[in-house]
């Protein structure tokens, strides 16, 4: 089957995590990998959320474990809350050189330049970007093929 990498943000993965959208992240995992596919998971988050993430599992070994059985490689990302006058500036200049970062000027170079590293690396057959934030870091490159999955009902019911 295919190669897939599995892109989610700040939320945990689990069938009873807090708030809906873990137990979304987790079915969708746990259905790639049925399906046979090789699901590399790239979760990032900033300080805060990977600590929250870090608490969850700490409590739940079990679910962690279950997450880790699915996938074929697991790489978390932590980026600092706040970036240095230096970082921003970098950004910017860096934004301003590539026109498709632009159209996303809420992805920071950093974790733009991790995706990027991630998919030259992995080579998948085909992205999964777990709601808005994974879906604006994917869309920064042409390929592999991008499943954006958006699961924010008010969002939804709104439009």
């Amino acid at each position: 089957m295919a190669s897939c990498l599995f892109v989610v943000y700040d939320r945990v993965l689990a069938p009873d995590g807090p708030g809906g959208g873990a137990a979304v992240n987790y079915s969708r995992l746990r259905s790639l990998a049925e399906l046979g596919h090789d699901v590399h998971l790239w979760h990032y988050a900033y300080d805060a959320g990977r600590r929250a993430f870090d608490m969850y599992y700490a409590s739940h070994r079990d679910h962690w474990n279950d997450v880790q059985s699915l996938c074929a490689s697991i790489e978390l990302s932590t980026y600092s809350e706040r970036t240095s006058i230096t970082a921003r500036v970098a950004n910017r200049i860096a934004n301003s050189k590539r026109t498709a970062w632009v159209a996303n000027p809420v992805v920071r170079f950093d974790v733009a330049h991790d995706f990027e590293r991630l998919v030259d690396r992995l080579g998948p057959d085909l992205v999964w970007a777990e709601n808005v934030g994974p879906g604006q870091v994917a869309t920064l490159r042409n390929r592999p093929p991008l499943v954006y999955s958006h699961h924010d009902w008010r969002y939804k019911v709104r439009t």
